[in-house]
């Protein structure tokens, strides 16, 4: 009777194993989308002139592997911050699992997650924090000598970088970003490129005035569809219009505000922060649309270190921070000393192509009948890049553009 126990219990757990790994995906893709729209309220309040862009994915990823070492306040304050202790988010972060763009895909859509953690040689991992590395997969460790060559360290994470996002990233960590008190560098990056399901058509695209705030315009070159079927809605006095990447695993969910002031983007963003993505794209049906989007390309730095002690992330960058769980070696207390992220985006007719990459550094203390609708996205506007599970893999804006 007992093995016949304990072999409908092993058939148990294996049927809800997969029960198991979607609920961890759903509170990880929570996680992320949550932290982007606050990450985001931050971030845009630094210029009214900059456009912004970030993978908060990337950024969740890697400090997960921040939250596997940390213990105490420390702790704490990244799970409220990053929603780490809400349903193994954490782990599933670590595993890849918030993402529903995993396994193969045809030609039209390339995504790339990857995580290594390069730590000073000589030095060993506390047992918890050496597992959870491991379930991120294989080869994630490397050793490296930020003691006798913190110079040699520092462009060995800056071309697993660029090695990952394709050159699209080439240089996340600036010079004096690594020392030789450096131990621990853990990096993400994050690589998607996509043709659109419904391309652009080059000999369309017209150069037209972008209209930024208090009345000024700069030319770009416009790209021009006609009377595409395509979800279009209507909330936060915005139109909202979702443009489906090839294979329909994944899609750039735009919100342009109907009026062109800056005092109504601005409207825009803070409302921004009170709804979900999923009340966003509910609002949305099929129709007839002429689209009018601006070919653009778009590079930005974050330095985390200055935007999260804002979310409530406030002990992991002093003295005081409990990372006690990382390193089993003997070594003075740890903090974090650098936190930087860099993101890069190139919209155009045939598709998008974004990167994200994120470091930590650790140191060591010492159809319709009606007429088409017309999107027009001629004035700054708010854009998601989005997987079809409704994970946000990037946000950003555009609020003005080059000449």
């Amino acid at each position: 009777m007992h093995r016949c126990a304990t072999a409908w219990a092993a058939i148990l757990a294996l049927a809800l194993a997969p029960l198991a790994a979607k609920a961890q995906s759903q509170a990880a893709s929570r996680a992320v989308n949550d932290l982007a729209l606050r990450l985001y309220g931050e971030v845009s309040k630094l210029g009214t002139s900059d456009n912004v862009f970030f993978s908060p994915l990337s950024i969740s990823t890697a400090f997960s592997f921040v939250h596997l070492g940390a213990g105490g306040a420390t702790r704490l304050q990244l799970e409220e911050t990053f929603g780490f202790g809400a349903g193994d988010a954490a782990e599933a972060l670590r595993k890849g699992r918030a993402v529903a763009l995993a396994g193969e895909r045809d030609d039209s859509l390339e995504f790339l997650l990857a995580n290594r953690l390069f730590l000073q040689e000589g030095l060993e991992l506390t047992d918890r924090f050496n597992m959870g590395a491991e379930d991120a997969g294989p080869k994630v460790l490397d050793e490296v000598d930020f003691m006798g060559d913190p110079e040699g360290a520092r462009r060995r994470v800056n071309d697993f970088v660029s090695d990952k996002t394709k050159g699209t990233i080439e240089e996340l960590m600036p010079q004096g970003s690594v020392t030789a008190d450096t131990v621990l560098v853990i990096a993400n990056a994050v690589f998607f490129q996509a043709a659109w399901k419904y391309p652009f058509i080059e000999s369309s695209t017209v150069e037209m005035p972008f209209k930024g705030f208090n009345g000024g315009a700069a030319p770009v070159q416009m790209m021009r569809q006609k009377e595409t079927t395509l979800r279009i809605g209507e909330i936060l006095d915005s139109q909202i219009l979702e443009l489906p990447y090839e294979d329909g695993a994944a899609s750039m969910l735009i919100v342009l505000p109907n009026d062109e002031s800056q005092d109504e983007f601005s409207k825009l963003e803070a409302n921004l922060m009170e709804v979900t993505l999923e009340a966003l794209r509910g609002s949305m049906n099929f129709d007839e649309v002429d689209v009018y989007l601006p070919r653009f390309g778009i590079e930005d730095t974050t330095d985390l270190k200055a935007i999260l002690p804002k979310l409530g992330v406030t002990d992991l960058f002093k003295s005081s921070a409990d990372l006690s769980g990382i390193i089993s070696t003997e070594t003075p207390p740890l903090r974090v000393s650098s936190a930087l992220h860099k993101a890069k985006i190139l919209v155009d007719e045939k598709g998008t192509v974004a990167a994200g990459a994120t470091s930590v550094a650790v140191v060591a203390t010492s159809a319709s009948l009606s007429p088409p609708k017309v999107f027009m996205a001629d004035h700054p506007f708010v854009y998601f890049l989005i997987d079809e599970g409704g994970t946000i893999l990037f946000m950003g804006n555009v609020r003005g553009l080059p000449a």
